[in-house]
């Protein structure tokens, strides 16, 4: 048998104390974590991170999935298009409705990709740079699938966009849905991920449907389709499934399934525009080959990385 590509020796660094300012929340991570500001105290100049606190009450995250989440953050280790992990910090210290292991992060100061690529700066309109973004996310799950990693829930709320008004690197986050891959893995078994990223696989039967209460897992070939899916958010600057009210994209996916149209856009929408640009017309090739029907059909994260290198786009 071999050998568990996974051994974690417990070294994470605890940090004795983190500065917080007068309003600290930047970001939420749905309705169990708050996504902090803060200043580490013991490095001059001080360094700022970011604090992913969980909540406790009805709707908190469990103890075992708060350590999956750190222990998969950790086995990724430093990449420089994945938010790196950094440390553990008592959150419940600064306010008790957070449980006692926060996460600190780097601070990426431009915030997700999908409100920086929708801000009225014109730079964020150039097609070129949103491809090498997209080229950046490709370069952080290629490494993720590598260590036998899926990260469950991809999507441009996901992606960290850091950097200058000259350089912007695009950094994967939030791990709250990941899973190993691996025989040595005992977290959660059914992880959450956003049902209009979700590939077919995933979809899981309402009551009235067959009798099969089973969820599917998330694997490497699901973040494939999400990942074309966020290739449609960066790239072109429309969510999946648009223009659909979210609010009812199960009943809309369910809807497209059947009639078996299932790609979350499609090529004839006037809304893409992808007559329009060269860029947008080699993108969406990658796109559909995301979005093959079954698993097998798609492209692994490595085949997608060496076909977008070899691309030559046109900035416009």
């Amino acid at each position: 048998m071999d050998k568990c590509a996974h051994p974690l020796v417990d070294t994470q660094t605890t940090l004795p104390s983190c500065e917080f300012e007068d309003f600290p929340i930047i970001d939420k991570c749905g309705s169990r974590a708050d996504v902090l500001y803060g200043l580490l105290r013991f490095i001059e100049p001080r360094r700022e991170v970011a604090v992913k606190a969980f909540r406790c009450g009805l709707k908190s995250v469990s103890t075992l999935a708060v350590e999956n989440e750190i222990r998969i953050w950790r086995l990724l280790g430093f990449h420089p298009h994945i938010a790196s992990f950094l440390a553990i910090a008592p959150v419940n210290v600064y306010d008790e409705k957070y449980s006692a292991k926060g996460v600190v992060s780097e601070y990426c100061a431009q915030g997700n990709a999908w409100v920086y690529l929708n801000k009225s700066d014109p730079d964020v309109t150039n097609h070129s740079l949103r491809f090498q973004l997209l080229k950046d996310v490709i370069r952080g799950l290629t490494h993720i699938h590598a260590q036998s990693i899926v990260h469950g829930d991809l999507k441009a709320f996901n992606v960290l966009i850091d950097g200058n008004d000259n350089t912007q690197v695009a950094r994967i986050c939030d791990f709250g849905s990941s899973s190993i891959s691996c025989a040595c893995y005992s977290g959660p078994q059914e992880q959450e991920g956003t049902l209009p990223w979700d590939s077919p696989e995933l979809w899981v039967p309402g009551e009235d449907d067959d009798d099969d209460d089973r969820v599917p897992s998330r694997t490497e070939r699901s973040d494939i389709w999400a990942f074309g899916c966020v290739a449609l958010e960066i790239q072109m600057g429309l969510t999946p499934w648009d223009p659909f009210d979210m609010r009812n994209a199960e009943a809309m996916k369910r809807r497209q399934f059947n009639a078996g149209t299932g790609p979350p856009a499609m090529f004839s929408d006037p809304n893409l525009g992808l007559e329009a640009h060269q860029v947008k017309l080699q993108v969406w090739n990658l796109m559909v080959k995301c979005w093959g029907a079954s698993p097998q059909q798609r492209p692994t994260a490595a085949e997608l990385l060496k076909e977008m290198l070899g691309m030559n786009l046109i900035a416009t």
